[in-house]
């Protein structure tokens, strides 16, 4: 049997006590937890404090998460590119912007599998579009294969002859071969 001592139990009971004085304090405090967050459920929205809160709590939509990875591929965050698309596809999973994005991304970071991957599922919600046959075709351009990038860029051109995307990727191809690199792999 293991009595204790009765300082011990006193200890206990103060200890008891003063976690019962520190629960009560909490949820006296209880109060300006539902000002902070009740701008969700219908409080006054011209209050700063629950604005701030329900703003801060509010979740991130697929087309931010695109706008941030469109951000970050242009400023050459690759990375924080991939990581904004993939959570993108995650709330719209038939999102071919995000798709596209998460390509591109993917190419930079020199993830040509992975790039693969979501050309295709972009191609299952698209069809081979000028834009997406010009994005692959680039691809295959950053992996030295500039026979099957000229054949993908050739193909975006005839569905979009005016685009200079297209033209300017299509030139970067012919001062290739000008200068004798090697078509092909």
């Amino acid at each position: 049997m293991n009595l204790k001592h009765p300082s011990e139990l006193r200890m206990s009971a103060f200890l008891r006590t003063l976690l019962i004085c520190f629960a009560t304090a909490a949820l006296a405090g209880c109060d300006t937890m539902d000002s902070a967050f009740g701008a969700r459920w219908g409080s006054d929205p011209s209050d700063p404090i629950t604005t701030v809160g329900s703003l801060a709590a509010a979740p991130i939509t697929a087309a931010e998460h695109n706008a941030k990875g469109r951000e970050n591929l242009r400023t050459g965050l690759y990375g924080l590119a991939e990581t904004e698309f993939r959570a993108s596809i995650e709330i719209t999973p038939r999102n071919p912007e995000a798709w596209l994005g998460l390509a591109a991304a993917y190419d930079n970071l020199r993830r040509f599998d992975l790039a693969d991957r979501a050309y295709k599922q972009v191609r299952r919600l698209l069809g081979p579009t000028a834009e997406v046959l010009n994005n692959e075709g680039y691809s295959y351009l950053m992996r030295g294969n500039l026979k099957k990038a000229r054949q993908l860029f050739e193909r975006a051109h005839k569905m979009d002859p005016g685009n200079p995307v297209i033209n300017r990727n299509l030139d970067q191809i012919n001062t290739a071969q000008a200068m004798n690199l090697p078509v092909g792999q």
